[in-house]
C-alpha cells in the first residue's frame, strides 16, 4: 500500500530531479520553463501534466488535486508552489 509519506517522498524526488537528467528519460521536473515564461498560456498545465505522466499515482487522485501556484515575493520576487492534494510543496530550480 502506498502512504501519504510515500506520495510525499515521489513528488519531493520529482521536484529535484531536472527533467532529462537522468540517462534515456526524460524524468524529472521542467521547473525552468516556468520561471523562463512565467506568464505564459498554459505553462503551468503543461508542468502539472508532465508531473502525471512521470508520476502516474497521482493520475488516482480527483481532478484539480495537483496545482501551480505563483506567490509575489518583495518588489519582483516570485515563490512557486505545487500543491498536491493539499500539501505544498516548493518548486525551485539549478
Amino acid at each position: 500500500m502506498i502512504t501519504g509519506d510515500d506520495l510525499t517522498a515521489m513528488v519531493t524526488y520529482w521536484l529535484a530531479t531536472p527533467q532529462n537528467s537522468r540517462l534515456g528519460t526524460g524524468f524529472g521536473n521542467n521547473a525552468a520553463d516556468l520561471l523562463g515564461e512565467p506568464n505564459s498560456e498554459g505553462i503551468a498545465n503543461d508542468f502539472i501534466k508532465k508531473m502525471l505522466n512521470d508520476l502516474p499515482i497521482l493520475q488516482v487522485l480527483p481532478s484539480g488535486s495537483v496545482n501551480v501556484y505563483a506567490v509575489p515575493r518583495g518588489g519582483d520576487g516570485l515563490d512557486l508552489y505545487v500543491d498536491v492534494n493539499g500539501s505544498l510543496f516548493p518548486i525551485t530550480t539549478i
